[in-house]
Order: C-alpha cells, then sequence, then structure tokens
C-alpha cells in the first residue's frame, strides 16, 4: 500500500517538472522582429498628366495609335490631337469589293471617318486622305494641309482660320458657317463646294477653281481671289468689299444683291453676269436685273 502511494507522489512529481519545463523562457516572449521597408527602385517612371475631372490618366497618343483606332473604328469624335503629325496618312475606310470587283478595288466607294470636334490646329495633315470625312465643329487653326484630299468633306461650323490648304482637293466638301479667315486655298481644287454663310475675311483663293461653288451670304471681305475660275459660281448676297477678282473667270456667276464696294472686278467676261441688286465697287447699287422667264 505504502509503495503504491510513493510512486504515485513520484508520478505526480515528474508530469509537474515535465510541464514547468515546456513553457517558454522569456526570450521566446519577444516581439516578432519586423523587416524593414523594401527600398523604393531607383528608376524614373515617367508622370502621366491627369484629368481631374473625369478621375482617369490621359495618355497623349502618337500619329500610329490615331491612325490605327480612326482605321478599326471609323471614329477619333472629340479627340484633341493639337500639333499631331499625320502627313499623307489615309484616313478613309473602304467598303468590301463586290465580287465583281475584286480587281477593282481601289474604285470602291470611300466611307468618311467621324472626326466630329477633333482639335486639329497646328497639326501636319499634308497629303492625308479626309474624303468624306465628319468634321462638324472641328478646330483646324492654323492646320497644314497642303495637297491634302477633303473631298465630299463635311465642315460645317469647323474652325479653319489661317489654315494652309494650298493645292488641296475639296470637291463637294460643305464649309456652310465655317471660320476660314485667312486661310490659304491658292490652286485649290474645289468645285461645287458650299461656302455658305462662311466667314473667308483676308482669304487667299489665287488661281482656285471654284466652278459651280456656294458662296451666299458668305462674307469674302479683303478676299485674294485674282485669276480664279468662277464660273456659275453664287455669290448673292455675299460681302466682297474690297476683294480682288481682277483677272478671274466670272461668266455665268451669280452676285446678285451682293456687296462689292471697292472690289476689283475683272475688266472682261461681265455681259453674262447676274449684277441684280448688287452694290457695285463704286457704291451705287445696281438696278439693272435680268428679265424674269416667262
Amino acid at each position: 500500500m505504502r509503495t503504491g502511494i510513493i510512486a504515485a507522489v513520484v508520478f505526480v512529481g515528474l508530469l509537474t517538472w515535465l510541464g514547468n519545463s515546456s513553457k517558454p523562457s522569456p526570450q521566446s516572449l519577444s516581439p516578432t522582429t519586423v523587416s524593414p521597408p523594401l527600398p523604393e527602385s531607383s528608376t524614373n517612371i515617367p508622370t502621366v498628366p491627369v484629368d481631374e475631372s473625369a478621375g482617369l490618366s490621359i495618355i497623349a497618343p502618337n500619329s500610329d495609335e490615331i491612325i490605327e483606332r480612326i482605321r478599326w473604328t471609323g471614329s477619333c469624335a472629340n479627340c484633341n490631337l493639337r500639333g499631331i503629325n499625320l502627313e499623307g496618312a489615309e484616313l478613309v475606310l473602304f467598303l468590301q469589293p463586290q465580287k465583281e470587283e475584286l480587281f477593282q478595288a481601289e474604285q470602291a466607294s470611300a466611307i468618311g471617318v467621324n472626326l466630329e470636334k477633333v482639335n486639329f490646329s497646328n497639326a501636319q495633315l499634308s497629303k492625308a486622305n479626309l474624303s468624306r470625312a465628319f468634321l462638324h465643329s472641328a478646330v483646324l487653326e492654323e492646320a497644314v494641309l497642303k495637297e491634302a484630299i477633303l473631298t465630299q468633306a463635311i465642315l460645317r461650323q469647323a474652325n479653319l482660320r489661317s489654315a494652309n490648304l494650298e493645292s488641296a482637293l475639296l470637291e463637294n466638301a460643305r464649309f456652310q458657317d465655317a471660320d476660314l479667315r485667312r486661310v490659304n486655298l491658292q490652286q485649290a481644287f474645289v468645285k461645287s463646294a458650299n461656302f455658305a454663310r462662311a466667314n473667308l475675311v483676308g482669304a487667299d483663293l489665287t488661281k482656285a477653281d471654284l466652278r459651280e461653288t456656294d458662296f451666299t451670304r458668305a462674307n469674302l471681305t479683303q478676299a485674294a481671289l485674282t485669276q480664279a475660275k468662277l464660273r456659275d459660281a453664287n455669290f448673292s448676297q455675299a460681302k466682297l468689299i474690297n476683294a480682288n477678282l481682277s483677272d478671274t473667270r466670272i461668266d455665268g456667276a451669280n452676285f446678285s444683291g451682293a456687296d462689292l464696294r471697292g472690289a476689283q472686278l475683272p475688266k472682261a467676261g461681265l455681259n453674262n453676269v447676274n449684277f441684280c441688286q448688287a452694290t457695285m465697287p463704286n457704291g451705287k447699287k445696281n438696278t439693272n436685273c435680268p428679265k424674269p422667264s416667262s
């Protein structure tokens, strides 16, 4: 009996000793060491300007990205492309040719791209193809479009102040209510275009082909039209104060109700021109109107 009690006491003591030895030492209770943060990379990461109002990062596109976007989507409306260089770019889309036209794909109809309200100010667009482009309210101030193709393009209410469109192709283009002050249209092909109510003050249209073009109510004050082709053009109620039309061909043109005070008219080829109710260069109203056809 006594032997069993002694054995039990020894056993309990052994368990107590084992429990104490398993407790962590004071050193092991010290807080875990935290590694210091890694130093930031010394690589210079370029900052990107942020449009805080939109909460988005804005990255200025390059020429290749713009051309790719237009070709894939047919649109770049509201794009800010100030000063971009798209010289010689083909900014048109083409319909898929029919089977019988597979070998005449170059004759497929052009589809105009949507460039409404785009900012092309100071852009380099010489020889760019913008056929049938929708450039309504676009900004092309001081843009260079020498020899550019804008056939059937829509430029209503566009800003083309001081733009250079020398030798550009503008047949059937629409410039109604556009701002073309001091624009350069020397030797441009502008046949059948529409400049109704457009502002062409100080514009240079020397040697331009303006046959059948509509300038109704347009302002061409001090415009240069020397040696331009104006046959069958419509200048009804337009302002041509101090404009230079010397050496131009204006046979068949309509100047009814136009203001020609101080303008220089050609010395020949005025017999088939309509000056009904126009204010002539001498300031007098012309009342010699053609008789209405019966």
